[in-house]
């Protein structure tokens, strides 16, 4: 039934592209022709459904190739968004190019600019739309794919941790397949692994999902080919994601197959140009903005007690090298501020210095370190960095950076949550994405919304 419903919607969803392709051209002659002043150039409406009737064989075209007439559950809102605004334009291309090679070089261009800007809105806001709709749909239990679990540990409890929260995505677990029943107390047990075709056979599910934890690998190949055999779609959890970056990166050598799970966009040069130029666009923004905060702060300092006004402390960077890392000093000048941890009753700090800790205000010199290169914007603080990720996670991180702990989105969220956060912000670099984590107060829950 899923699967029937689903072609419906693939379906409805391809018919209602090509449906806005076909009007928004009469629509932008209508506004360029009638409410915009100036001649029409000797072009009539039915030009432009022609022109119309074009332009939705070649959206057509790109948005199935560019794979927009599928609706995926998982698909992030802005990956879809992204790729939308990429068929859009590469449509208006090619439709510009094929006018221009036909001899057609007297269409308006300002109606193919309206063209071009009525599909992106139309489009962007229909599927915005539809997700909403199918959301709330999925949440009062319909349009439902139904789930095999084939595995039990970590992962796979995770993994039944995020259906059951999120019940948007519209994934329902009937059962699951374990060693043994006591791997999964309180849930439907279905059966061992050596009754995975049985199980797959009567249950008839829309997905097989194989989590299986390191101990009971054995078993894998067998699992696998009792999916086959059983005519079941099945996907594999790897027991290594938690240690895999954000998105994890498949390529065939001589028909190997290998997977870079430590895959970093920001070790290609230009997504690293981008995500720098963002950096220190942003740190001469707010450095210009928070000057006069800064010089306050310096002349209350040296008020405050004797000693500079910065302080400096060795920090762990990209490659393992160290780099000085500025801060307003807060504390008294002593032999122990860099190796004591301190905390809200620490005797060393001074009156001025605790209410620059409490604002944050302290931090603010770290933006030099971002002007230099030594420090990028993500969002965790040095406490949960120092609790929670052990010696490989550190390793595989290239840079930890604080400031943004009170003064954004850092301190919200459970522990694992903000870790997770923390690693998709360094694999899947996004302005958009900074923008948002920036804008989104410490009081809400972040990682609840974006993920």
């Amino acid at each position: 039934m899923i699967k029937r419903n689903q072609r419906l919607i693939n379906r409805m969803n391809a018919l209602s592209d090509a449906l806005i392709a076909f009007l928004a051209a009469p629509l932008a002659y209508w506004m360029r022709f009638s409410l915009l002043p100036g001649p029409s150039g000797g072009q009539s409406m039915a030009d432009y459904l022609l022109l119309g009737l074009f332009s939705m064989l070649v959206h057509w075209l790109v948005y199935g190739a560019l794979g927009l007439f599928t609706i995926v559950r998982h698909r992030r809102i802005f990956h879809t968004l992204s790729r939308i605004l990429a068929a859009e334009f590469l449509s208006a291309l090619i439709i510009l190019s094929l006018l221009f090679f036909a001899g057609f070089s007297d269409a308006s261009r300002l109606v193919l600019f309206c063209m071009l800007a009525l599909g992106i809105t139309f489009s962007c806001g229909k599927f915005l739309l539809v997700l909403l709709l199918l959301r709330r749909y999925r949440k009062k239990g319909y349009n439902q794919r139904h789930i095999v679990l084939i595995g039990s540990g970590h992962t796979a409890q995770r993994y039944a941790r995020m259906i059951r929260a999120d019940r948007s995505l519209g994934y329902q677990i009937d059962g699951c397949v374990a060693a043994s029943p006591d791997e999964w107390p309180g849930q439907r047990f279905l059966g061992t692994y050596a009754d995975v075709e049985t199980v797959l056979r009567a249950q008839n599910p829309d997905e097989a999902i194989v989590a299986l934890p390191p101990e009971d690998y054995v078993h894998i190949c067998d699992v696998i080919r009792a999916c086959d055999k059983a005519g079941a779609f099945a996907r594999i959890v790897p027991c290594y994601d938690d240690y895999a970056s954000a998105k994890m990166r498949a390529e065939t050598i001589n028909g190997i197959n290998i997977v870079d799970f430590r895959d970093i966009p920001l070790n290609h040069l230009g997504k690293a140009m981008v995500k720098r130029a963002m950096d220190v666009s942003l740190s001469v923004l707010i450095l210009l903005v928070t000057s006069p905060l800064l010089l306050i702060a310096a002349v209350g300092t040296k008020l405050s007690s004797p000693g500079p006004v910065l302080f400096r402390q060795p920090r762990v960077g990209k490659d393992k090298k160290t780099f000085q890392m500025f801060k307003i000093r807060s504390m008294r000048v002593n032999s122990t501020s860099d190796t004591a941890w301190t905390g809200s009753q620490d005797k060393r700090k001074t009156r001025f210095g605790a209410f620059l800790r409490k604002c944050s205000i302290d931090e603010l010199p770290q933006f030099f370190n971002v002007l230099k290169g030594d420090l990028i914007f993500v969002v965790l603080d040095r406490k949960f960095f120092r609790r929670e990720i052990d010696g490989r996670a550190r390793d595989a991180l290239q840079f930890a950076h604080d400031s943004f702990y009170s003064l954004g989105a850092g301190g919200a969220g459970h522990a694992a949550d903000r870790l997770r956060l923390f690693c998709h912000v360094l694999t899947t670099p996004s302005v958009i994405f900074a923008f948002i984590i920036l804008a989104v107060h410490k009081k809400r829950k972040t990682q609840k919304k974006l993920f």
